[in-house]
C-alpha cells in the first residue's frame, strides 16, 4: 500500500519497477492463516503468511486510472528527480520518511531487494487445509476504491 501511496504522489513510476510483484493479502484470510499457524507443534515457529498469487505493479498501477490517479511511466533519473523534489518540503519529507530512511542504508548504493518467499509456511497451509483466493481484479479495483475513499491517496501530489 505504502508503495502505491509514493506512486501516486510522484504521479509516476520508473520502467525498472513496473513489473515488480505485489500481493495483496486480504486481512480475514491472513488473520484465518494465523489462527491456523497458531495449532503448529512449537517447533513449527517462523511463518510467512501472505497470499503467494501476485500480480504486477504496472498492471495494479494502471487500475489505479479507476480513482481518478494516473500514474506516469518514466525513466529512473525522472523518478529519482521527483522524489528528491518531494523530499524538498516538510510534508513530503515526512510522508516519504520510511522510504527514505530505508535508501539511506544503502548509502548511495542500489539496493538489492531479496525476493519474498514463503514456500515452508505455504505447505504447513495446505496440510491445515487452507488456500489463499486468487486475487482478481474485481478485488483490486474494489480494495483501490475503498482506500480511495478513506483518503489514503489526499494529501500532496507530484507537481
Amino acid at each position: 500500500m505504502g508503495r502505491l501511496r509514493i506512486h501516486q504522489m510522484l504521479g509516476a513510476c520508473p520502467y525498472s519497477m513496473f513489473d515488480s510483484p505485489v500481493e495483496f493479502s486480504p486481512v480475514d484470510q491472513t488473520a484465518h492463516a494465523i489462527v491456523l499457524l497458531s495449532t503448529t507443534p512449537d517447533g513449527c515457529c517462523l511463518f510467512h503468511p501472505y497470499n503467494h498469487h501476485q500480480e504486477l505493479l504496472g498492471d495494479v498501477l494502471n487500475r489505479m486510472s479507476t480513482i481518478r490517479h494516473k500514474i506516469e511511466l518514466v525513466e529512473d533519473d525522472e523518478y529519482e528527480r521527483r522524489m528528491e523534489f518531494l523530499r524538498q518540503s516538510d510534508e513530503g519529507a515526512k510522508r516519504l520518511s520510511g522510504l527514505v530512511a530505508y535508501q539511506n542504508t544503502t548509502h548511495g548504493r542500489k539496493a538489492v531487494i531479496p525476493a519474498m518467499q514463503n514456500t515452508y509456511t505455504m505447505q504447513v497451509l495446505y496440510r491445515l487445509g487452507f488456500r489463499w483466493d486468487i486475487t482478481t481484479w474485481d478485488y483490486i479495483d474494489r480494495m483501490l476504491k475503498a482506500i480511495n475513499s478513506l483518503g489514503f491517496f489526499d494529501g500532496i501530489t507530484h507537481e
